[in-house]
């Protein structure tokens, strides 16, 4: 990722905004520029945690935009100040157990009048990233004791629409990129309906498919024989399929980093494209190979089918799912327990820190 100067984003700010105005657009604009430091989370070295939660950043300065919940809110803190907006950080006790102590970080500012908004920016960076609706800028978190509910002023749906719309972070039509992507998915999120998709518009998808099956006659396979197989197809044999769709959505961004598309990709794939049945078979697990400094991320879906799961492998080169054979991710986790001496953990959440 290229070195930012955060001072440089006030520069976008009309004055003739209102405050939430304001603020909004520095929110979506610090996370569209920034990336979690994936280290934080997974790093066992206390010397790099240190480094990474104690790391301070001048914003009229150029730097790694790779950070965490704490100097993230700095950096917002200062901006709205510059801008002459009252604001407060506010901290509360960290659910996950750290090498270090660590608090989680968030940040409330103020009104023309006073009213008091809760924002918690590291949450939403994937969000802001893709163009998607934020969820924690004007909303509450019952964790934080000035963040509950009934002690800030929530910020309406249609309200937030009209910010992000007034400020440029709203340009489809309109339409935040998940809603764009739940309108395409909930046409195919069905089995049914999916096949109904492939047989009408989704044929070259097929083919693909069948190519991926080591199916050799895929491309001369007249379109009818085509729809007679997707007809066939049960409800195991769609996932591939459901994993191709997720993957063609659009998703690379090159400030992401492992942190941002590991959790957009599960987003898509989980909300868009499973139906519930399939969400109670899917399994995420998360691989670290940590080198000095430098931490991998290595993460692993899996889906519990008879006879035997389909495991898939997210690629940093194609920030994508792709499929991986049963022997290959068992020799991974074998190799990664012997290493690191424990099994595959489930991903951890960073609830925002």
């Amino acid at each position: 990722m290229e070195n930012i100067r955060y001072a440089d984003l006030l520069k976008g700010i009309n004055n003739s905004w209102s405050i939430k105005e304001k603020a909004k657009y520095l929110y979506h604009e610090i996370c569209k520029k920034s990336s979690y430091d994936e280290r934080f989370i997974y790093s066992q070295n206390p010397e790099l945690l240190e480094s990474i939660y104690y790391r301070k950043v001048n914003v009229d300065e150029y730097t790694s935009p790779k950070l965490i919940c704490k100097t993230l809110n700095a950096i917002y803190s200062e901006l709205l100040n510059r801008l002459d907006i009252r604001n407060k950080i506010i901290k509360k006790p960290s659910f996950v157990n750290q090498s270090i102590h660590a608090e989680d970080i968030a940040l409330l500012f103020y009104d023309e009048k006073g009213n008091p908004y809760f924002t918690e920016i590291a949450a939403d960076i994937q969000r802001c990233k893709y163009g998607m609706k934020t969820q924690f800028f004007g909303g509450c978190d019952e964790n934080y004791e000035e963040g509950k509910r009934e002690k800030v002023c929530i910020i309406k749906s249609d309200e937030l629409e009209a910010i992000d719309l007034k400020t440029g972070y709203l340009t489809k039509k309109g339409l935040y990129s998940d809603m764009i992507f739940d309108l395409i998915a909930k046409d195919v999120k069905q089995n049914n309906e999916l096949k109904k998709f492939l047989s009408k518009s989704g044929l070259h998808i097929m083919r693909d498919y069948l190519k991926d099956q080591g199916r050799t006659d895929s491309e001369t396979l007249s379109d009818e024989e085509l729809k007679q197989i997707i007809q066939s197809l049960d409800a195991d044999a769609i996932i591939p399929l459901k994993m191709k769709l997720a993957n063609m959505v659009p998703h690379k961004d090159k400030t992401a980093g492992p942190i941002e598309n590991k959790k957009y990709s599960i987003q898509l794939l989980k909300d868009g494209i499973l139906n519930k049945s399939e969400q109670r078979k899917y399994d995420c697990f998360d691989m670290i190979k940590e080198d000095g400094k430098q931490v991998k991320v290595l993460s692993i879906l899996r889906f519990n089918l008879k006879p035997e799961p389909l495991y898939y492998l997210y690629s940093e080169d194609t920030q994508q799912y792709e499929l991986l054979s049963t022997e290959d991710a068992l020799k991974i986790a074998k190799e990664f327990k012997a290493k690191n001496h424990r099994d595959l953990v489930e991903p951890y959440d960073d609830g925002g820190r």
